[in-house]
């Protein structure tokens, strides 16, 4: 698990790519995979859920994926800085943490 911070624009159709890693720094596979990328008011679990996203997988065997955001995800949103999750749900519905941390809009 790791810890980020991401800054986006406004309104922006965005994709965010991922590559998913072992501790070891070798690929994860992600066959029988999925991903979210959840957005919060702030960091308490019990916040608001403001949207999510499912991953896309690109390349399964390669553990590569994108997120893609569309402009009614972020429109209508403050200058707060917001929490996000990634998530990954394995084959046996095991949830893990991959990477979190602060998001910040940007005006367009």
């Amino acid at each position: 698990m790791s810890q980020s911070s991401l800054c986006l624009i406004r309104g922006d159709d965005i994709d965010i790519g991922a590559t998913v890693l072992q501790p070891d720094g070798s690929v994860y596979s992600l066959t029988g995979c999925s991903l979210t990328f959840s957005v919060r008011e702030n960091a308490n679990y019990f916040s608001q859920l403001l949207f999510v996203r499912t991953g896309t997988l690109i390349s399964p065997a390669d553990g590569t994926a994108k997120f893609t955001l569309v402009p009614d995800d972020t429109d209508n949103l403050g200058d707060n800085p917001y929490f996000f999750e990634i998530k990954l749900i394995d084959a046996n519905a095991k949830i893990k943490t991959l990477n979190y941390g602060t998001l910040t809009l940007a005006p367009r």
